[in-house]
């Protein structure tokens, strides 16, 4: 599995709505409210970068009027699905 974490900046007063429309969206395996110069971050995974690609794009396009800005951070390898399976752990 590839991955992908996105860092957003959103407007004021629309996390909570952009959080439920990503946790919505396919391939995004979570996402959370953050503290700092970024609002929200989200894991996106699918099976290959093409695939990933994909699903970042739709994902982002379906909340790109609340957001002011995004930082992409591709995992390497196994780097996303390494932090799913930490929390099947917990």
């Amino acid at each position: 599995m590839k991955g992908a974490y996105v860092l957003l900046d959103v407007m004021d007063g629309y996390c909570d709505f952009v959080m439920q429309v990503l946790r919505s969206r396919t391939g995004v395996i979570m996402v959370d409210e953050t503290e700092g110069p970024a609002d929200i971050v989200m894991v996106v995974e699918a099976s290959d970068r093409h695939e990933l690609a994909g699903r970042t794009v739709r994902a982002l396009a379906a909340v790109e009027d609340m957001t002011m800005s995004m930082q992409l951070l591709p995992a390497r390898g196994d780097g996303v699905a390494g932090y799913k399976n930490r929390d099947r752990k917990n």
